[in-house]
């Protein structure tokens, strides 16, 4: 560590203060570090009211009991779908909501593709194992021409 002198600073005979050029060139003392409790802390004293809070003392809170377990809602299935629109174009994709997702397609707060081509009505949806598995057979659908993607509406709903 370079002297302090070394670094522009002056360290004063008390020791507890150093001395950092301010505006214009002139030293100013700064104050390092001051010892004590940090100021929101308090010193104990064991009286009551003496803590943070009124009428707090310096004795241990006991600890909380534990809440019971929630139970978290059950992750819903990923599913693969394909609507026909109104001008018999079909549309494909993924949601854990099967209800919901069509409901908003049919609002007009789905997919751009869909909201100019209203009414929307799903003909096909397929279980995937999760998201991963939804997402690649989006894509496989999405590869598929028109003729394969009627084919596979023919065929009806599969069940898996």
């Amino acid at each position: 560590m370079a002297p302090p002198a070394a670094r522009g600073q002056t360290e004063f005979p008390g020791g507890s203060a150093r001395c950092i050029p301010g505006a214009f060139g002139t030293p100013r003392p700064v104050e390092l570090s001051s010892p004590g409790p940090h100021p929101w802390q308090h010193a104990p004293t064991g009286e009551a009211g003496s803590g943070p809070h009124p009428g707090s003392t310096d004795e241990p809170v006991p600890a909380k009991r534990k809440q019971p377990a929630t139970r978290k809602p059950r992750p819903r299935a990923w599913r693969v779908y394909l609507l026909r629109c109104r001008d018999g174009s079909l549309y494909g994709g993924c949601t854990n909501d099967l209800t919901r997702r069509v409901a908003a397609h049919a609002a007009g707060k789905g997919a751009r593709y869909t909201r100019s081509r209203l009414p929307v009505a799903l003909v096909w949806s397929a279980r995937a194992k999760d998201r991963g598995a939804a997402l690649r057979r989006e894509a496989a659908l999405k590869r598929l021409t028109r003729a394969e993607k009627l084919a596979l509406v023919g065929r009806g709903r599969p069940r898996r």
